[in-house]
């Protein structure tokens, strides 16, 4: 079975933010945080930055398993050595 990184586009920022969800629910065991009236947790602050393709320093990817999407990862590219080829894996799901 293949495991694919695709990077996500503004037109599947949707499914970013749909699988963001299922993230956070997971973290209720850890963290006090608590679903809105409307039934939703509240959105990952500054999640359009790591699709909108603007800072070269976020960049998301979801994660298929074959055809079926399977999580995704935010990635974080530190920018204050550009000599240095670090980056972060800010969120995995």
């Amino acid at each position: 079975m293949n495991v694919i990184l695709e990077p996500v586009t503004a037109s599947q920022s949707g499914v970013l933010h749909h699988l963001m969800q299922f993230y956070f629910y997971d973290f209720t065991a850890y963290l006090d945080i608590q679903v809105e009236e409307t039934g939703k947790f509240q959105p990952y602050p500054g999640l359009d930055k790591y699709y909108r393709n603007e800072d070269a320093e976020y960049q998301a990817f979801l994660i298929r398993c074959g055809e079926h999407l399977a999580g995704f990862a935010l990635i974080d590219h530190p920018q204050e050595n550009p000599d240095e080829s670090i980056i972060w894996l800010s969120s995995l799901y």
